[in-house]
């Protein structure tokens, strides 16, 4: 083959590698709603389905200061748990028995406090 031919097949087979990763990374993101640059760069896949598969509810409410350093802390990742807001259904949170808030319930057990991700995943046993 001669070089122009070769750098031309090259170049065109780097063009379908790349839109072919774009198009499945973007079939992913629209799919479960995180990215997989995430996964690769965090490397978070496994973690993030070790919380996922687990039953985790986080009670919170406005206008309290360990609720918003709970928010803070757990920044984007916050989306990986189911949040009730007090203030707005206070029904749901006297049914399930919330005292205080920031308050966990993880598998049915309670927990209190604010807690970092890694302390929830040692909750719930996710490998790290």
């Amino acid at each position: 083959m001669n070089e122009k031919l070769r750098v031309f097949v090259t170049l065109g087979v780097l063009v379908f590698l790349i839109v072919g990763f774009y198009l499945t990374s973007k079939t992913i993101t629209d799919v479960t709603g995180r990215s997989i640059a995430g996964w690769i760069i965090k490397g978070l896949d496994d973690q993030d389905s070790c919380l996922e598969e687990t039953d985790i509810t986080l009670y919170v409410r406005q206008g309290c200061g360990y609720c918003v350093k709970q928010k803070d802390t757990l920044g984007d990742d916050i989306n990986l748990f189911n949040v009730v807001e007090c203030s707005e259904t206070p029904e749901i949170c006297s049914e399930a028995g919330i005292r205080g808030v920031p308050t966990w319930k993880i598998n049915g057990q309670e927990y209190l406090g604010v807690k970092t991700l890694d302390q929830v995943k040692e909750i719930v046993g996710c490998e790290q």
